[in-house]
């Protein structure tokens, strides 16, 4: 699936859909439920209003969101959170 059907398909269906799982691997539940934050959140890495960032999780926390994240968006070029993810994990 293209980045453009992506985001023609109902990216908040799909958070709700996941909802325990990503609230269980560290996601607050603002950005879950906003749009704007959850891909502001995808391409920084971090979430501006909340100050929440992937540092504040576990790394299995990480490792969990991160397998979450994959399997909805294949391509993750430019997608910033990806890297956040992968760093947190590798400890830094």
């Amino acid at each position: 699936m293209s980045l453009r059907e992506q985001k023609k398909s109902s990216g908040l269906d799909w958070r709700k859909a996941n909802r325990a799982d990503l609230l269980g691997a560290g996601m607050p539940e603002e950005l879950i439920e906003d749009d704007t934050r959850w891909r502001e959140t995808l391409f920084r890495g971090a979430d501006l209003v909340s100050g929440w960032q992937p540092s504040q999780i576990t790394k299995a926390q990480a490792g969990r969101l991160l397998g979450l994240l994959r399997a909805r968006y294949p391509i993750s070029g430019g997608m910033g959170l990806f890297d956040a993810l992968e760093k947190r994990i590798k400890g830094k």
